[in-house]
């Protein structure tokens, strides 16, 4: 017996069109999670979704993407770059297929009492004018730069009272850190039992490596 295949896209459990998707995930004011392999299209969607906050009318310094590697940073930025300075010259159908892969096809707009397409069009072509004139732009930076620039404004009584250091270093190689921490949080394991049987749970679910 075969399996059955399963469906490219899916929606809260159930099988949908790239479209509706893309709709959704794509949507800046729907939270959303998305699970999908390597290769997939997680980029493309990411900066879409920038891409759309923008054109709902939010400032450029009010959008922050967070992700785990400078390279992957350095991605987004120029993926977003390229795309607003290729739609400040493109066609009108070019404009037109750019907003309808994202969500916002010219039926989708009339629908749902949106902007006229032809303006929304308009909005598109103009946004990297209006990124480049913007005091500041989009943040897109990895959790380590967004969590170093809260620590620096930061009040010094709050850090006093987290037990963090007003400054730090980060660590390219955190082999010298692990060694610090591990012992202290081993040692706390057996002085909390609610925490100790929460470790091995884990430990039994995904391994000591995924754990660690």
């Amino acid at each position: 017996m075969s399996e059955r295949v399963k469906p490219a896209y899916t929606l809260a459990g159930k099988a949908c069109s790239r479209e509706a998707f893309y709709a959704a995930a794509c949507d800046p004011l729907r939270p959303v999670v998305v699970q999908a392999c390597a290769g997939a299209g997680k980029l493309w969607m990411l900066v879409s979704r920038i891409l759309r906050a923008l054109l709902a009318g939010a400032e450029p310094h009010e959008i922050l993407a967070i992700t785990f590697t400078k390279k992957a940073a350095g991605e987004m930025r120029s993926r977003l770059n390229e795309w607003l300075l290729e739609f400040s010259t493109a066609s009108d159908e070019k404009l037109a297929q750019a907003l309808s892969e994202r969500g916002l096809s010219d039926d989708f707009l009339s629908k749902n009492g949106l902007l006229p397409a032809q303006k929304l069009r308009t909005v598109l072509s103009n946004l990297y004018q209006v990124t480049l004139q913007s005091p500041r732009g989009v943040q897109i930076r990895t959790f380590h730069s967004w969590f170093a620039t809260l620590v620096k404004h930061a009040p010094l009584a709050v850090l006093q009272e987290l037990g963090l250091p007003p400054a730090y270093e980060l660590l390219e190689d955190d082999a010298q850190a692990i060694r610090l921490v591990w012992p202290r949080f081993y040692t706390l394991l057996q002085r909390d039992a609610g925490l100790h049987a929460t470790y091995r749970a884990a430990v039994a679910d995904v391994g000591r490596w995924g754990v660690q």
